[in-house]
């Protein structure tokens, strides 16, 4: 069970609180005990209880202060046995001198040893990547991104994608509409290009301004002298061309008509 670094210092407040506590009644009923204890008992388990508390740390080849690594609590229960040794008396009747050879009551000390097995609860340390990114050497500075990052884009964070230009989306596989908003700052005709940057189009009778690329001109119909003909070719029907925004027209002379 993992822990957050907020819950993880709060468990180990109380953990600790709760060994001391713990140690303390066991040291006060030990001090009461009959039960003869030599110094090397005693010193191997402070140590035993000092050891528990401080748990183990498996850092998985990672930095502690690595990019993206995080700590991870888990409680375990550890069961230690330890040589206990018990003095007890034990009365016989044997005869000697001091009782002039006569059967006589006498005591003796016996020591029995015995194996007492101890539990006691940790918190083992463990590092890994934190969630969202991939190791690489002893640091997490790889981003995963679950479904992957389309048309060139980078995953720069976990389930995020950095894309290129034209496109968008969680995983930049949509198309960025350049015409959708104010019709691409064209005058006339936005035509959208997917994965591209969008074209300017003029109407018919209309061309690009020569001064402003995004606006639209009107043509000339006239000025091409082909629009309005006489059928014989020449110039006896009177004709004249009249340009409009947009189109244009025809005028014939007296006495003529298309």
């Amino acid at each position: 069970m993992g822990l957050t670094m907020h819950t993880a210092d709060k468990a180990m407040k109380e953990y600790f609180r709760g060994a001391f506590m713990l140690f303390g009644c066991w040291f006060t009923k030990m001090a009461h005990s009959k039960v003869k204890k030599t110094g090397l008992e005693v010193f191997l388990m402070l140590a035993l209880c000092l050891f528990l508390v401080r748990g183990t740390l498996y850092g998985n080849g990672l930095s502690k202060y690595g990019t993206n690594v995080c700590q991870e609590w888990k409680w375990r229960t550890v069961a230690t046995s330890t040589l206990v040794s018990t003095v007890s008396y034990q009365t016989y009747i044997s005869r000697s001198k001091l009782c002039g050879w006569r059967r006589c009551r006498k005591s003796r000390t016996v020591t029995s040893y015995k194996l007492k097995t101890i539990y006691r609860r940790t918190i083992d340390t463990y590092f890994r990547c934190c969630n969202g990114w991939r190791r690489r050497g002893n640091e997490c500075p790889i981003a995963i991104c679950r479904y992957g990052c389309k048309n060139g884009g980078s995953c720069y964070s976990p389930n995020r994608c950095r894309c290129t230009p034209f496109w968008t989306g969680p995983n930049c596989g949509i198309d960025v509409n350049e015409c959708s908003s104010n019709n691409g700052d064209f005058q006339q005709q936005c035509i959208n290009r997917r994965g591209t940057s969008r074209l300017c189009s003029c109407n018919s009778w209309y061309k690009t301004s020569p001064y402003d690329s995004k606006k639209c001109v009107d043509v000339d119909e006239c000025q091409r002298l082909i629009e309005c003909t006489c059928a014989s070719g020449s110039n006896s029907c009177g004709k004249s061309c009249r340009n409009t925004v947009g189109s244009y027209y025809c005028t014939w002379g007296k006495s003529y008509r298309l």
